[in-house]
């Protein structure tokens, strides 16, 4: 894994407290802030599903 990816998982992964999951992401050629955004997304609709 490249260094940049490397950087922006553990930037991802260490800002927030995430559940216990298994994350699978099928993106083909998505640049490492896309993948950012996604993974907060899904936190993001997960946290609303706790909530609600």
């Amino acid at each position: 894994m490249s260094a940049t990816w490397q950087a922006q998982l553990a930037r991802v992964f260490g800002s927030h407290a995430w559940p216990a999951a298994k994350i699978i992401i099928n993106d083909f050629g998505a640049t490492p802030a896309v993948v950012r955004l996604r993974l907060e997304q899904a936190l993001e609709a997960l946290n609303a599903l706790a909530q609600s």
